[in-house]
């Protein structure tokens, strides 16, 4: 008796299991490549990642994202893996966000000096050291090709300024359980139930 409440039990988590994952909600990513034109030539890439609202503080106060913030951006594509290289001088570091047309968001992004947080709307801004800053400007962003304009302050202390555009290289679609794995456990479950019926059958 023991044996067949576990080999029950045991079948249903697993068949739970597998229903669950198959409905749980994905996230997903997509690489843009990057290239830059101009006195100097470049490239980079950034990853676009989809996922639920998340909140920028804009200002130095730490409950800008809590109930009583009053100076946030809330966006659900979030910019990671950025890295631009022109000139011999790479930038890998950037605090922003991609365009969201569900949301009417374009992109944008985190400027910080000694002043603080600064919100940059249409705009990234990315800094290696303390003076080698790199401005983008957008004049299109969509969801397989982007534009626009910059400005990059190399290590040589040169200042240059050109043109960017971007495409989509890769996209990356995390997978949940699919539907394969549920009905396989499903069967697991079938199966367990029959040769309970033909356990007791045979006492």
């Amino acid at each position: 008796m023991n044996f067949n409440k576990i080999a029950l039990v045991t079948g249903l988590v697993v068949s739970g299991i597998a229903v669950s994952g198959f409905v749980a909600p994905v996230e997903a990513a997509a690489t843009f490549n990057l290239s830059f034109y101009g006195g100097i030539s470049g490239f980079g890439q950034f990853t676009d990642s989809q996922g639920p609202l998340t909140c920028f503080p804009t200002s130095t106060n730490p409950n800008d994202c809590g109930p009583m913030g009053s100076s946030q951006v809330y966006v659900t594509h979030t910019v990671s893996n950025f890295q631009a290289t022109i000139g011999g001088t790479t930038w890998t570091s950037l605090t922003g966000w991609y365009a969201d047309p569900s949301i009417s968001q374009g992109p944008g992004s985190i400027g910080y000096s000694q002043y603080g947080p600064t919100l940059v709307p249409n705009a990234w801004v990315s800094q290696t050291g303390y003076y080698r800053q790199l401005l983008l400007s957008f004049s299109s962003a969509g969801p397989n090709s982007l534009s626009g304009s910059f400005t990059a302050s190399l290590n040589n202390g040169q200042t240059i300024s050109g043109v960017f555009q971007g495409g989509l290289g890769s996209t990356d679609v995390p997978e949940p359980l699919n539907i394969l794995g549920a009905l396989t456990s499903l069967a697991l479950f079938g199966t367990v139930s029959t040769a309970l019926k033909r356990r007791k059958l045979t006492k």
